[in-house]
């Protein structure tokens, strides 16, 4: 017996599904034009892969190994430079330290003072004719926008076996030493 469906409680002109950097700025951008707005995110978060798995992390750690490789030269000038290795836990924190700086801009509290109404942790489910479930609530959206973002995808080469590669899922918080 095919699932009832009830009837959605709430319109909006957009309904955004993902909380990450596009979804975010679909979402911010559409609400400073007066459109109604629902973000949909099935995390308890909003920020996504970049500020968590993605962009904030791999730049903070592009950051930090220019500067090293910078005060490593500077030999060339006179100043003695850094010697050793790094001490990736110091690292780790200062990239998590980053994150924290960052985070703030994807509060939810920040997108709701803009008029956008904030769903979190629902999974989103498209029910046609423009109907989306977010938990035990149906959305009727004019138009919807799909920012779902990506996953890592583990590429079949024989013997790779599980734990001898990281993604980007992995990356920040399963590695504890400098590879």
């Amino acid at each position: 017996m095919p699932e009832a469906i009830a009837l959605p409680s709430s319109s909006y002109r957009l309904v955004v599904i993902g909380g990450g950097a596009s979804g975010l700025v679909a979402a911010a951008g559409a609400a400073l034009f007066g459109v109604s707005v629902c973000l949909i995110e099935q995390r308890e978060e909003l920020g996504g892969d970049c500020l968590y798995r993605g962009c904030v992390p791999s730049k903070t750690l592009l950051h930090i190994a220019r500067e090293v490789h910078a005060a490593r030269r500077a030999s060339m000038f006179g100043f003695p430079g850094p010697q050793g290795a790094a001490d990736w836990s110091t690292v780790q924190a200062h990239i998590q330290a980053t994150i924290a700086r960052i985070a703030p801009h994807d509060d939810p509290a920040r997108f709701r003072e803009l008029g956008v109404t904030v769903t979190l942790g629902a999974p989103a489910r498209l029910l046609g004719g423009g109907v989306v479930a977010a938990g035990a609530q149906r959305l009727k959206a004019e138009k919807i926008l799909i920012a779902t973002g990506a996953r890592p995808a583990i590429p079949a080469i024989e013997g790779l076996q599980p734990g001898e590669y990281l993604t980007s899922d992995t990356l920040w918080t399963g590695l504890t030493n400098l590879p």
